[in-house]
């Protein structure tokens, strides 16, 4: 799956939070923390310490084995990420966050610039920067506040599975900009759609809750369709 993210250049992952008030009692968090909680996190995909160089694992003067990643990150690619984030953000409630680590991290430096540098262009969207531990924290704390989430590959994969805990709904991928997602942000509005979840909770017609398999590999290679309904939202897993 990642050599397939960088190989189709699918740098922009889409994830919706939305919760669901049949759902609550399945969250360890407190019910009036969760109603009204509706935001995407966007994840920068083809980047960062997930794909930088150099890394490895070696062994020092000492006889100890170090291991090492490099969180590389270029203008362009943090521009281009930026830009969908404030157009989301300019569609939905016109407030895009923001998280790095640019108290500890060159990279983090480099990346909230380029998100001020981008803002300029978007002068209706409210822009915040979060450090990413404390936007973990507030997420918890607060989670009606958020809108639009961007983060970079480390960062938007681990907030983007604190929301799926939150909601109960877990990692629906939308890599690129895909029809199935109601904005056009992109030049294509076209990409891969996955769900990565093994198993998940689900809303019946009836209003009934119970809980599915979503089969992975041999299935998705077989591109066997599965619908799943939630509160009315079909979701479709190739």
């Amino acid at each position: 799956l990642v050599r397939l993210r960088k190989e189709m250049d699918v740098f922009a992952c889409l994830r919706p939070a939305r919760s669901y008030p049949q759902l609550f009692d399945r969250t360890p968090f407190r019910h009036d923390l969760l109603a009204g909680v509706d935001l995407v996190v966007l994840r920068e995909l083809c980047g960062g310490i997930y794909f930088g160089e150099p890394r490895g694992i070696t062994t020092n003067a000492h006889g100890m084995r170090e291991g090492f990643d490099a969180n590389h990150y270029s203008e362009s690619e943090i521009s281009r990420i930026a830009k969908i984030g404030f157009e989301l953000a300019r569609r939905r409630r016109k407030h895009l966050t923001s998280v790095d680590k640019a108290n500890v991290m060159e990279s983090g430096v480099l990346w909230r610039r380029v998100v001020d540098e981008t803002a300029a262009h978007y002068p209706d969207v409210k822009l915040q920067h979060l450090y990413a531990d404390n936007g973990l924290f507030q997420m918890v704390r607060q989670p009606q506040s958020f809108d639009v989430i961007v983060g970079d590959n480390l960062f938007g994969d681990l907030f983007s599975d604190l929301f799926s805990i939150i909601t109960m709904v877990r990692n629906f991928n939308i890599l690129k900009c895909t029809p199935s997602f109601p904005t056009r942000v992109c030049e294509k509005n076209t990409g891969p759609f996955d769900v990565t979840a093994t198993a998940m909770p689900v809303i019946t017609r009836s209003g009934k809750k119970k809980t599915i398999a979503i089969k992975d590999t041999q299935q998705s290679k077989a591109r066997l369709k599965k619908r799943v309904i939630l509160e009315g939202i079909t979701v479709i897993s190739h």
